[in-house]
């Protein structure tokens, strides 16, 4: 045991400052520097503290990526973009389907409650006859339509067309509903 002046060392003491420089006093630097002159064990750990501080404190070299990183990585979220487009698109068109369906069924439930076997028999059969003349006008204009569009403007034709019929169908049901919606109030 090392000793100064025949006294036992406090080598716990001294061990916290070299580990915690930045909080002592000058005072306690002073003492700390007399230790460590006479103290062979505490020399060496302060001299390890401050290579493994060097050593910490030493900037780290940055990695490269790998080759063909970048572009992998933007092609992956190329593809996650896609794929959330296609999934709104799917969510979109799912809750169209529904909203559409649910007005038919708000209509057909409306509808048969309302009127008599005869009229609904009489309504169905119309209404068919006029969808029948519908789907046929509908084959003719989509056959004259083809025969002279090259197909790259065909497809946008046809999805425009889908588009009106669509928001037709919409304004349609619409206008039923409010109809529907008059007779109850005047009921």
């Amino acid at each position: 045991m090392n000793s100064m002046k025949g006294k036992p060392m406090n080598h716990k003491k001294f061990e916290q400052m070299i580990l915690t420089p930045e909080a002592l006093t000058s005072e306690e630097r002073e003492e700390l520097a007399r230790h460590i002159a006479t103290c062979e064990s505490c020399r060496k750990l302060s001299l390890q503290w401050q290579k493994a501080s060097r050593m910490l404190n030493k900037p780290l070299p940055m990695a490269a990526p790998a080759p063909g990183f970048s572009a992998r990585f933007a092609h992956s979220i190329e593809k996650r973009k896609e794929a959330e487009q296609q999934k709104q698109v799917r969510r979109f068109i799912t809750i169209l389907l529904v909203s559409l369906l649910s007005a038919a069924l708000i209509f057909a439930v409306t509808y048969y409650s309302t009127n008599s076997l005869e009229t609904i028999i009489k309504d169905t059969a119309n209404a068919s006859a006029q969808m029948l003349f519908l789907w046929e006008s509908l084959k003719a204009i989509i056959s004259t339509v083809t025969g002279f569009l090259p197909t790259v403007l065909l497809i946008p034709f046809l999805l425009t067309a889908a588009s009106a019929m669509l928001t037709l169908t919409l304004l349609w049901l619409v206008s039923i509903w409010k109809l529907t919606l008059q007779k109850e109030t005047v009921l």
